[in-house]
């Protein structure tokens, strides 16, 4: 899936239709207005989350972002995940044996 841009909005729907996914298209574009800049929505869904409760999860493989040349994009990502205060921090196994709420 080499992509040297982010998903257009096409995308977005062509993949709502495939899987049935109403709820997200409800999440991107109703919550979060259609953006498809991926800092822009990182920056919206934590938003939410700090708002009303959730979990934001960062998943990608490292090789995408060398073969894409996403670093820079990353490392503001990174940024400015790391200037949210106020939250828990848990890797993929922290998260599975987590106690439910």
């Amino acid at each position: 899936m080499a992509q040297s841009a982010p998903p257009r909005s096409f995308a977005h729907y062509r993949h709502t239709l495939r899987c049935r996914n109403w709820r997200g298209l409800w999440n991107w574009h109703g919550r979060f207005g259609g953006v498809t800049n991926v800092e822009s929505l990182a920056s919206y869904m934590v938003e939410g989350i700090l708002e009303r409760g959730g979990v934001f999860h960062l998943w990608g493989h490292s090789w995408e972002i060398e073969e894409q040349g996403l670093w820079p994009m990353f490392d503001r990502l990174a940024a400015m995940l790391g200037e949210v205060t106020d939250v828990s921090r848990l890797t993929n196994k922290d998260l599975l044996n987590a106690e439910p709420r």
